[in-house]
């Protein structure tokens, strides 16, 4: 997957993520103030690990086919990131809030929540075409492994407009 890909899904999932976090924190805490202050620094505290884990996961292909990511990876992922996300949430409240009781309510709501959509979440982006770069194995010539970023680009891009003009003239489904 390319940078920008990965630059996009962690911004995309640190806003809906801090939605979560600020609509707990300011539940438990009645504060908006706090709300805000808590939201942000886990905002802020989590953007650029999210980025980071991503490109790091990148480098695996366990649980990749055929382009996307299957849904064991999915779930691996989600859980992974859910883990670090936990502990990073109830640091983050209980240096704003300086109330062990209060950070783990907001920690463990946000557990809750967030660790289905996460899975959703990395579903719906296995789906995703922007960013995707293939690579195929075993071609070697003048024994280096080539990618072929451009040319699967290229293909996959001929393929969509080829099932769209078979929807659209169906003589042509044959």
């Amino acid at each position: 997957e390319s940078a920008h890909r990965s630059v996009i899904k962690a911004m995309v999932w640190r806003i809906i993520a801090g939605s979560i976090t600020l609509a707990t924190s300011l539940q438990f805490s009645g504060s908006l103030r706090m709300a805000l202050s808590i939201a942000g620094s886990d905002f802020f505290s989590k953007a650029l690990t999210m980025f980071i884990g991503e490109r790091a996961m990148n480098k695996s292909q366990v649980g990749r086919g055929k382009g996307a990511d299957d849904v064991g990876r999915s779930l691996a992922k989600a859980l992974l990131w859910r883990l670090f996300a936990v502990c990073n949430t109830l640091a983050m409240s209980l240096v704003v809030a300086k109330n062990l009781s209060l950070a783990s309510k907001i920690a463990g709501s946000d557990a809750i929540f967030k660790t289905g959509l996460m899975f959703v979440y990395e579903r719906v982006w296995a789906k995703i075409e922007f960013g995707k770069e293939y690579q195929i194995d075993g071609w070697k010539p003048n024994g280096n492994t080539m990618q072929l970023t451009w040319f699967l680009k290229q293909k996959m891009h001929t393929h969509r407009l080829v099932r769209k003009a078979r929807a659209l003239v169906p003589s042509l489904a044959s």
